[in-house]
């Protein structure tokens, strides 16, 4: 554990990969003030990730979805659930120029893959996390978090049949 200070207020946070948990978990801390709501899920699944108690994963995992469903709205400016986010989230890349291939990366991890778990571990109840699974998605949060935070910083580019 250690001690991290934002905001003046102190949190308590897990220590796991030193390189991976100043990337993907106390930067996105930082990156996301400007994003309250994914913050809060965020620093939520944190703080119960700290606990290490088994129980809590659910909820842990829960929060994540929630942190990039919450970034999502903030940045595509609507009120659509995570599963509905797809195509405009993919021109919204495409409109900041992201590399085809990314855009291919979060259509087929985010909506595919990340959603999918979230449906089987979470939405079902499976109960049966490991710690290396929920660390595991944990820093995949945080790197999807991060590079929609930074993406958003860049201005919207005119390509035919884009939206921003």
């Amino acid at each position: 554990m250690r001690l991290v200070s934002r905001k003046g207020t102190a949190i308590l946070l897990p220590m796991g990969a030193r390189l991976l948990d100043e990337a993907a978990i106390d930067d996105n801390l930082a990156w996301l003030e400007q994003y309250p709501d994914a913050a809060k899920a965020f620093q939520e699944a944190l703080r119960l990730y700290s606990r290490k108690d088994p129980n809590n994963f659910r909820n842990l995992l829960d929060n994540l979805r929630v942190s990039v469903e919450q970034i999502l709205k903030a940045v595509l400016k609507n009120r659509k659930t995570l599963e509905n986010q797809k195509d405009e989230f993919l021109r919204w890349l495409s409109a900041h120029d992201a590399h085809s291939q990314i855009g291919n990366i979060y259509h087929d991890l985010l909506f595919g893959r990340f959603a999918q778990y979230q449906n089987d571990a979470v939405k079902h109840n499976e109960d049966k996390y490991t710690t290396a699974e929920i660390e595991f998605m944990l820093y995949l949060t945080g790197t999807l978090l991060r590079f929609i935070q930074r993406v958003s910083e860049t201005t919207p580019t005119t390509k035919s049949g884009s939206e921003g």
